[in-house]
């Protein structure tokens, strides 16, 4: 009898030229491997979401960014200073050379972070704590429905200096797509 109903419900929606599609879909873009910051330098990252076939396929019908991680493993070189990590990104490709830059762009925002290392501390990134970190996610989506082209930073303590460097790092992005 459920079965009938719903069955019956879908034919009345495609009949009446209404068809229901909605979905999710992820998308992941691979950072520099190894990407090494020695602060107070910083190295941008150039993202060209259009790239990608996921992105191009579905791009049109973003509604949302329903969860986002920035995953891999990460190491403080140093063996005395706890270092906080954070990414930043700017809404447009650029190249900035130092923390103090990307900080000082007012469009710029933190993206991620900070994630704490302690000296010499060598950690896996895993998704659940990866996700709570994202701080600018409307940020990010905003540029994901826009042209999909932005640069990301990798930033430890403003001016100060420091060094981490980052294995098989990939900002992973699950977004919803819809009609």
């Amino acid at each position: 009898m459920r079965i009938a109903r719903w069955f019956s419900i879908a034919v009345v929606l495609l009949l009446g030229g209404c068809l229901l599609t909605s979905g999710q879909f992820a998308i992941s873009f691979d950072l520099f491997d190894p990407l090494v910051v020695s602060g107070p330098t910083a190295i941008g990252i150039p993202v060209y979401l259009d790239t990608i076939d996921e992105y191009n396929n579905h791009k049109d019908d973003i509604k949302d960014l329903a969860d986002v991680a920035l995953l891999g493993e990460i190491t403080n070189n140093s063996s005395t200073a706890t270092l906080p990590v954070e990414f930043w990104m700017t809404p447009d490709l650029t190249t900035y050379t130092t923390d103090t830059q990307v900080r000082s762009d007012p469009t710029a925002v933190r993206l991620w972070g900070p994630f704490t290392l302690a000296p010499s501390q060598v950690a896996r990134i895993e998704w659940d704590k990866s996700a709570g970190l994202f701080t600018g996610r409307t940020a990010l989506l905003n540029e994901v429905k826009a042209n999909g082209t932005f640069t990301i930073y990798a930033l430890g303590p403003a001016g100060a200096p420091y060094s981490f460097t980052l294995h098989q790092g990939v900002l992973v992005m699950v977004l919803d797509g819809g009609v």
